[in-house]
């Protein structure tokens, strides 16, 4: 399914080893997935506000905003 050995796996997941970049790619192709899959919507929308991307006032940024700071309220209309 993947080329590795179950103790190699077990052991990555124990963190006992590193897991390599072809590794890495592998497991992410088999499930479907990117690396941004990796990250939390917040995470991505600072990295785009940052790079000038993304206007500040949009609901994405709005709800980047939220999920760092639950206990919040973020106004439809702020």
């Amino acid at each position: 399914m993947l080329a590795i050995s179950q103790p190699h796996l077990h052991n990555v997941l124990k963190g006992a080893r590193k897991i390599n970049p072809e590794l890495a790619d592998r497991l992410l192709r088999k499930f479907g997935l990117s690396v941004l899959h990796l990250l939390e919507d917040a995470e991505l929308a600072a990295e785009v506000i940052a790079r000038g991307l993304l206007p500040l006032d949009t609901p994405a940024t709005k709800h980047a905003r939220f999920r760092n700071n639950p206990g919040t309220h973020v106004a439809d209309d702020e």
